[in-house]
């Protein structure tokens, strides 16, 4: 009981931090729920929009790879079973080039989404800013630190003028039997940030919202799990288990939804049929968007070879779907408003500002 309330006071501290200096007024309650606590409650305080015109929700997924600065680089090394990586200390991180800064902020600005799903971020410092400064204080970021410090982040951006009540938990902590290594490990080292959105008065949230950034598809536990299959598909059971033990089993028509990088081709992927039985891809099954276009993600192996593959995706409950308006997936422009071309090297993809496209819904409020 002590170590919660210690957690409570530590996490409330940290929001306190994040909030003072916005129109949001901090509510904290005791709310912890199997084991996992929920952060403080959140509420806007003075907001713009009535909430009789706000009918709908545009939901962004952006995988920023980076806002202002690459994460330290990792070095290949051989051991006695195998290939490993480690972060090179005697390297220094790099800047990303503002300009690329720019480009990812002037997406969110012209869309105006209601709620941002950011993936890879390197810090608190870097999301506050970029909120405070590119997003020019439209929007609040609450940001996830995940369980280790040189590791893609994820942190929400809302919109402060969202005349709603939100409410956060943290699934970092949450451990299932991997396989490969025969041990319970923590499932989500990135987390699974879960934020629930309420009507005030109300006691039920009206959507509940999960982030995920999948395990990368590399190697693992000293090359025993080749590409980190079996990680990942253990990942989608985990979080399959969580939605429905703690959310589905309560609640059968919560309107969950679910927005990520997936790390594996959701449209042909195995991996991800945990999450594709009890939730439905809006690309694939709403978007009126061309199958050779669904690409998020170009991927460019060592020998050059090309693969278009679509990481990213906006999953929801499946009596959601007829409640989608629109779903499309954003190409990124250049400061002209051009759009940037396809890409087919390695060097052209890393002349981009972010190496995926994002997707965008729509959804109708219930």
């Amino acid at each position: 009981m002590g170590k919660t309330l210690g957690k409570i006071f530590l996490i409330s501290l940290l929001f306190i931090g994040v909030l003072h200096k916005t129109s949001w007024a901090l509510k904290l309650r005791d709310n912890s729920c199997a084991g996992y606590l929920r952060p403080p409650l959140v509420a806007l305080a003075g907001y713009t929009r009535p909430i009789s015109e706000v009918t709908h929700l545009g939901l962004m997924t952006l995988n920023f790879n980076a806002i202002y600065e690459y994460r330290k680089p990792e070095k290949r090394i051989w051991g006695n079973q195998g290939y490993s990586y480690v972060v090179d200390e005697s390297q220094e991180p790099r800047l990303k080039p503002y300009a690329h800064t720019l480009r990812l902020a002037q997406l969110i600005n012209t869309h105006r989404p209601d709620i941002v799903l950011g993936i890879e971020i390197e810090s608190n410092e870097a999301a506050q800013r970029f909120a405070r400064e590119e997003l020019n204080g439209q929007y609040i970021a609450i940001f996830f630190s995940g369980l280790r410090e040189n590791t893609p982040r994820m942190a929400y951006f809302i919109r402060v003028d969202l005349p709603f009540i939100a409410e956060f938990q943290s699934h970092r902590d949450r451990k299932a039997f991997y396989a490969t290594t025969r041990e319970q490990v923590a499932i989500f080292p990135r987390d699974v940030p879960q934020l629930n959105l309420y009507r005030e008065n109300e006691k039920k949230p009206f959507f509940i919202f999960f982030g995920m950034h999948a395990k990368a598809q590399r190697s693992s536990a000293q090359n025993a799990d080749r590409n980190s299959y079996v990680f990942r598909t253990t990942q989608f059971i985990a979080l399959a288990d969580l939605l429905q033990t703690q959310v589905f089993k309560d609640a059968p028509n919560a309107n969950v939804i679910l927005m990520g990088d997936f790390n594996t081709d959701v449209a042909n992927s195995r991996e991800i049929i945990p999450i594709s039985r009890i939730l439905t891809s809006s690309v694939n099954n709403f978007a009126n968007i061309p199958e050779n276009n669904r690409y998020t993600h170009t991927y460019i192996d060592r020998l050059g070879r090309v693969q278009y593959l679509q990481l990213d995706d906006i999953f929801v409950s499946r009596h959601l779907l007829r409640r989608i308006t629109q779903t499309k997936i954003l190409d990124l422009v250049d400061e002209n408003g051009v759009p940037y071309p396809k890409v087919s090297t390695r060097a052209e993809r890393d002349d981009l500002p972010t190496d995926h496209r994002s997707v965008f819904m729509l959804i109708q409020i219930p």
